[in-house]
């Protein structure tokens, strides 16, 4: 299991992730300094912003976000770390589709010799 606590969150603070954590020492947690509840960039304590960031469509994910949560499935359906093949191409956030506010966010695992897996 994987929790990414962000540290601007305004719902839920550092003291319940880590009591998570000690509930299940199995738990990765992660901290993300920049992120808030909704792991998007928070570089604000203004209650009023940090919460106008949850509906704003334009306001990108945290830094690493993706790329952690990416290696944490990597990592959880194959055992293996990951290596520098795992991504076969740039993330770019935010994309949108057909107009709507939807995020769309790409990744392809390879095995280790470069071929795609599942082909």
């Amino acid at each position: 299991m994987l929790i990414m606590q962000g540290l601007q969150d305004l719902q839920v603070g550092y003291a319940d992730a880590q009591r998570l954590k000690q509930a299940n020492p199995a738990v990765e947690l992660v901290l993300v300094a920049d992120a808030n509840h909704v792991l998007k960039a928070g570089h604000t304590a203004d209650r009023r912003a940090n919460l106008a960031a949850y509906s704003d469509p334009d306001l990108p994910l945290a830094d690493g976000i993706v790329e952690r949560i990416a290696a944490f499935v990597w990592k959880s359906t194959t055992g293996a770390a990951v290596g520098s093949r795992m991504i076969d191409r740039p993330l770019a956030l935010p994309a949108r589709l057909n107009g709507s506010a939807s995020r769309c966010v790409s990744v392809r695992f390879h095995n280790l010799d470069g071929r795609l897996r599942g082909r």
